[in-house]
């Protein structure tokens, strides 16, 4: 699902399908999947970056088989925009185990 030389991360829009995608762009289409949704506390705006490591640590430490799950890493990460009222929010695609 990861195109080599990619991001694992995926930012995006939804997109009408009758309109033309701009040049510097693709077209991706996501398969149905399960992923675990973490969420950091609210931050300073200024601090995003901070956040955004944070709540990485976190989700690195996380193991998922205690839920019956693991990572899967054939599948996009998902990053949220870093709002500091609401806190960062990041996507982690996950299989059966």
């Amino acid at each position: 699902m990861i195109t080599p030389g990619t991001s694992r991360y995926v930012q995006g829009i939804s997109w009408p399908g009758d309109r033309v995608i701009p040049d510097g762009y693709e077209l991706i289409e996501l398969p149905s999947a399960t992923y675990l949704q973490f969420q950091g506390e609210p931050f300073d705006e200024a601090d995003y970056g901070s956040a955004i490591e944070e709540l990485r640590e976190k989700i690195e430490q996380y193991d998922p088989s205690a839920d019956g799950y693991a990572f899967d890493q054939t599948l996009p990460r998902i990053q949220w925009e870093p709002i500091g009222r609401r806190g960062y929010r990041e996507w982690v695609g996950v299989s059966s185990l």
